[in-house]
This record gives structure tokens, sequence and C-alpha cells, in this order.
């Protein structure tokens, strides 16, 4: 596993390092409340694989009833999976949180790398950024309320990212809809 060193968050994290082909135009994150030590035992490819078998729960919420799959105690998504074109949150994430306990970057085929870090105990400073792009202030309100459910249950922050996705079907059902609020999602689009 290589585990980042964050001397330049912004060069090491950035949508041009994560995507250094230029192949890939978009970039898809999750985030939520997470046990740190377990989620050290996994690397970015791994984590970011937990997120494509996420995106595929959500597509069939509306048939099987769930939004979480069996086996996510570790970790609570405040959104679904997200979709951003061109830009990486996890820069964005150190700015405000600071310097991550814990970092993944990987390379994971098809000239991109996935990537996430962890903070143990994130302190969000809750001053809304200045206006910017859609994707920046959509990111900025997840990761304020992943922060206090955190603080609320004793556990990190976890932000993960890969380059390289599309959605299938932004849009969700008004079932799935229900299913993301029962399961406490902020959002219950994809945003795209």
């Amino acid at each position: 596993m290589l585990t980042a060193v964050l001397m330049d968050a912004d060069r090491e994290l950035s949508f041009a390092a994560l995507a250094p082909g230029g192949g890939a135009h978009t970039l898809a994150y999750w985030l939520g409340p997470c046990d740190v030590a377990a989620a050290r035992v996994a690397d970015a490819v791994g984590i970011s694989r937990s997120m494509s078998y996420q995106y595929d729960v959500e597509e069939q919420a509306d048939r099987t009833g769930t939004v979480l799959p069996v086996g996510i105690e570790h970790f609570v998504p405040v959104a679904p999976v997200q979709l951003t074109r061109g830009w990486s949150p996890l820069p964005y994430a150190i700015d405000r949180l600071g310097r991550p306990d814990w970092t993944s970057v990987e390379h994971d085929g098809l000239n991109v790398h996935a990537a996430a870090c962890a903070w143990t105990s994130a302190r969000f400073d809750g001053v809304a950024p200045p206006d910017g792009p859609p994707d920046r202030l959509r990111f900025h309100r997840l990761l304020a309320v992943a922060t206090m459910r955190a603080q609320d249950n004793g556990w990190g922050v976890l932000v993960v990212a890969k380059p390289g996705w599309s959605y299938d079907h932004a849009a969700v059902s008004a079932e799935t809809a229900r299913l993301m609020r029962a399961a406490g999602f902020v959002v219950q689009d994809r945003h795209e």
C-alpha cells in the first residue's frame, strides 16, 4: 500500500493527480462518519470498490428495499455516491479539516488512482466557502454534516474519491429517495 505524504495536498490529491492521463473527466466520491481504525486495514482501491458496490445497491434499492449493503458497520455515508466534473474534493477537505490521520492513494488501472483520507477527530470550522462551483458548495455542506455526525458518535470522517465514473441514471426513484431519507442520507439525489 502506498500512503501519500501530503507535503502538497493540492498536487497529490487533485483531480489532475488522480487522473494523470487526462482521459477521465468525472470523479465519484463518498463520505461519512467512520471508525478510522477499521478503515486503516483497507486501502483506497478496496474502499473505492466498496463505493462501487454501494452505487450498485443504490441502483437496486427500489427492488430490494435497502440502500445500505450488509457489512457496512464501520462507515455511515451521509449521501449517495456523488459525481463531480473534473474536481477532487480531497484538497478542499484537507483545507477544512486539516492534515488527515490516514491517507491511501493507489493506482487502480486505466491510468487513474483511487484515494481515501480519514480524520480521527475532525473539527469543521463551519465557515461557508465563498461562492464557487456547485460541486464544491455541495461537498462543503455534506462535509459539515459528516463532521457533525462523526462528533456525535465519537468517530472520524472518511472521504474516498476515484476518477472515471459516470451514472447510468442520475435520478433516483421516489421509493429509493424515501429509503435514503430513512437511512439518514442528507440528500437523496446523485448530483451531476
